[in-house]
């Protein structure tokens, strides 16, 4: 006869084992168990709820510090790119300095014929700028940066490189400076406060080995903070 009566669930299991473990306690010499038998199913409920509430605790333990590094790791991530911001936007900060860190060097560009061909091969991002907030710039870029839903980064591309200008279009690439390396639209620049006038944007895919796609059409906007 098949013991199916023993529910599988664990916390089926264990109000199970634990009303007959009960029962046995208070009748089993009336169902022909021994003290000995008695015993040992005692044991057993004992053994298996201990291990039982053990594993609940530590999984319930486990969720909170999984919730607590992914907090503590957002920040982290959020500050370290506030940081980096500060730091391309320093005109004192050198390309020596920007290695150790480990963070873009805006003057370093593929030159091996993987990213030539990229550049001749994929079509530029457009740029759509929404500057609706006082004191930011969403900046929208992909092959359909007016809508979202259909704004999906072209096939092999892992982001794009977001680049700015203070005072409009310069005339000067070294006036460019790097902004972001971001994996999705939109992209949200906070602007320091007391920061208006005219700020130029462009953009331009990278892939997976860093890549870079051809450059964007500039666009501006007009802000005051």
């Amino acid at each position: 006869m098949a013991e199916d009566y023993i529910p599988r669930p664990d916390a089926e299991f264990d109000e199970w084992l634990a009303n007959f473990n009960t029962y046995l306690q208070a009748h089993g010499a009336e169902v022909g168990l021994s003290e000995a038998q008695l015993l040992e199913i005692a044991s057993a409920n004992t053994n298996w709820h201990d291990a039982y509430t053990a594993q609940l605790a530590a999984q319930a333990t486990a969720r909170g510090w999984t919730t607590t590094k992914n907090e503590n790791k957002s920040d982290a991530m959020a500050l370290a790119r506030e940081l980096t911001r500060i730091i391309q936007a320093n005109p004192g900060a050198t390309d020596a300095q920007r290695r150790e860190l480990r963070i873009t060097v805006a003057d370093e560009k593929p030159t091996d014929s993987e990213g030539m061909r990229l550049a001749s091969a994929i079509a530029a991002p457009l740029i759509r700028l929404d500057w609706s907030q006082r004191g930011q710039i969403t900046i929208h870029f992909g092959p359909n940066p007016a809508n979202e839903r259909e704004n999906g980064l072209p096939r092999g591309m892992k982001g794009a490189k977001l680049w700015y200008a203070l005072g409009g279009i310069p005339a000067s690439e070294d006036d460019w400076r790097w902004l972001a390396d971001d994996t999705n639209s939109p992209y949200t620049h906070i602007l320091a406060s007391g920061q208006s006038g005219t700020i130029a944007y462009r953009a331009q895919y990278f892939d997976a080995r860093m890549n870079l796609g051809p450059m964007s059409d500039p666009a501006t906007a007009t802000v005051t903070t």
